[in-house]
């Protein structure tokens, strides 16, 4: 009786240990570094966004960005942020249980806005009054 139990407790394990070998390894990650292209000072807080998907991350005070997870599969990074030109980077190729790492420089670009004109009209008010 106890060889029937301690034979079906090795059997639980096998299988167990090969089912979580099985799904333990089907992901990948994107990981690098985002600086400015002219003074090489990383860019905290810029957003690194994986194109078509819902998986991205925001760069951290050293420069450094980590995105896990990444299905195995060819994708483009989307690199954005403000004052910066928005950079593309293609054909970055993810490997089950690999880092591919993606390094990023990134140019100023001067953001132009609209020219607006305030037409103030002076209210009434009444400098010796306290309140009304």
């Amino acid at each position: 009786m106890r060889r029937k139990i301690r034979h079906f407790f090795s059997l639980l394990c096998m299988v167990t240990l090969f089912v979580s070998m099985l799904w333990s390894a089907t992901t990948g990650k994107i990981s690098g570094i985002v600086v400015d292209k002219s003074t090489g000072d990383p860019l905290p807080g810029a957003n690194v966004i994986v194109a078509g998907t819902s998986l991205g991350s925001s760069v951290d005070m050293e420069g450094y960005f980590t995105i896990l997870n990444v299905p195995p599969g060819l994708y483009e990074v989307e690199v954005t942020y403000i004052g910066y030109k928005k950079v593309n980077i293609t054909d970055i190729m993810v490997n089950i249980d690999q880092t591919s790492r993606v390094d990023v420089e990134m140019e100023v670009e001067a953001i132009e806005g609209e020219t607006v004109t305030i037409i103030a009209e002076r209210d009434l008010l009444r400098e010796d009054v306290a309140t009304s």
